[in-house]
């Protein structure tokens, strides 16, 4: 099978292979083969979720949450590498590796272009759910809401910002503005309707 390089040229000796790994230990794995220093790519999709954080993390991280990107493909690795000169069994020898997705007894070969969709799709945002989330926060700047908790129970106030962390409020008939962890404001605050904006 040939295949384009990233440079540009058509490299004939590798190809991309699916190795069975143990699922969650994609980036420890990947990690592992760099400090062996083998002459191969190590790929596994990814895709950014939103993962709560808690107890001293959570000071840390200054919010309830964080992003963190987890695989896309959860138990495989995309390798790229001559397996006619490293063999098939050397890859075997970390813990947690399963061995190859084989076809009579010889690795998949995993066509070229179709580790390049995955990445573009990677680098286009296509796996991102944080995203969605965000874009939805945007949405809420200039609606206004009926705060049901918290120092500001009963007042009608507008969103001026909205992020992953925290919502910054004005309130309605008033100079006093205030800022609430997302999560606080999503549990406290109801949209009004267009008739209790006064």
């Amino acid at each position: 099978m040939e295949m384009a390089s990233g440079n540009g040229g058509v490299n004939r000796m590798q190809n991309w292979h699916a190795l069975r790994i143990l699922s969650n230990s994609e980036k420890t794995i990947t990690s592992e083969f760099e400090k062996l220093k083998v002459d191969c790519e190590c790929y596994y999709p990814k895709k950014t979720i939103w993962k709560r954080v808690h107890g001293a993390r959570r000071k840390k991280v200054g919010a309830s949450r964080e992003k963190v990107a987890i695989a896309l493909i959860k138990g495989y690795l995309f390798i790229k590498a001559d397996l006619n000169l490293t063999g098939t069994e050397f890859w075997r020898r970390l813990r947690n590796v399963f061995g190859w997705v084989s076809v009579n007894g010889r690795p998949l070969v995993v066509g070229g272009f179709q580790i390049e969709r995955l990445i573009e799709a990677e680098e286009n945002g296509d796996h991102d759910e944080t995203r969605r989330i965000i874009e939805d926060l945007k949405k809420m700047i200039g609606c206004v809401y009926r705060m049901n908790d918290g120092l500001l129970a009963g007042s009608s106030v507008e969103v001026y910002q909205a992020d992953e962390r925290e919502v910054g409020v004005s309130v309605l008939g008033s100079e006093l503005r205030a800022k609430f962890p997302i999560d606080f404001f999503r549990q406290s605050a109801q949209k009004a309707k267009l008739d209790e904006r006064v």
